[in-house]
């Protein structure tokens, strides 16, 4: 399964990627700058990718796609969930910048910030700390 699709009206209106970090070999390359190997103990999720056509944005369906993905991933059995999303600080990127959702998202979803690299925090959602409403 490459992601999960949002609807409305029958008509999709929005995509996150979701699955086991080992699916996402170029995110687990020492190289990678950005992403590269976490310190963890085994792989997890990852959430890295989301779309939503312009005429769709600033209406929470992001935010709707990243709790429905971290509910998807532990009910797969993932022991946790990681992103990597843009701290935008009070900026507005373009849109091209924000694929990856934004740090402010991903806290209000539940994450944490377990480091940062870059202008790119890595943020991980505990199985444990989870419940489902």
């Amino acid at each position: 399964m490459p992601g999960i699709l949002a609807y409305e009206n029958s008509a999709p209106v929005g995509w996150v990627a979701v699955g086991p970090r080992e699916r996402y070999t170029r995110m687990m390359s020492p190289r990678a700058p950005v992403n590269g190997p976490l310190d963890f103990d085994d792989p997890g999720w990852v959430i890295n990718c989301f779309f939503v056509p312009r005429d769709n944005r600033e209406r929470g369906i992001a935010a709707g796609l990243l709790k429905a993905a971290v509910a998807f991933a532990f009910d797969a059995g993932a022991t946790y969930v990681v992103g990597h999303p843009i701290d935008v600080d009070g900026k507005r990127p373009g849109a091209a910048a924000l694929f990856v959702g934004t740090l402010s998202m991903f806290l209000e979803a539940g994450f944490v910030e377990a480091e940062r690299r870059g202008t790119h925090p890595v943020v991980r959602f505990d199985r444990n700390d989870y419940t489902s409403e």
